[in-house]
């Protein structure tokens, strides 16, 4: 997982404006309110897609990165065996 994950806030959540109030009350038959529900949820999704998508691709490069270590660790053990007359199987 990131240790590091920044939370990202959206503004519409925390502190609607005065337009959204305005419509919400003048004009409920355009249906305002649900349109703005469905982007809220839009964008709750997309924004746990990419943290998942974030982790995954952190926990991929922790994997790489051992795998890379993992193979010069073995080449660096079969070229000292190859200097010092070991044969390898």
């Amino acid at each position: 997982m990131c240790r590091y994950r920044r939370k990202h806030n959206n503004p519409l959540i925390e502190r609607p404006t005065v337009f959204h109030f305005f419509a919400r009350w003048f004009l409920p038959w355009l249906g305002v309110s649900e349109l703005e529900e469905g982007l809220l949820n839009i964008s709750a999704i997309v924004e746990k897609t990419g943290n998942k998508t974030m982790d995954t691709i952190s926990a991929l490069q922790e994997e790489v990165t051992q795998l890379a270590q993992t193979t010069l660790q073995m080449a660096l053990d079969m070229l000292l065996a190859s200097k010092e007359g070991f044969v390898l199987y």
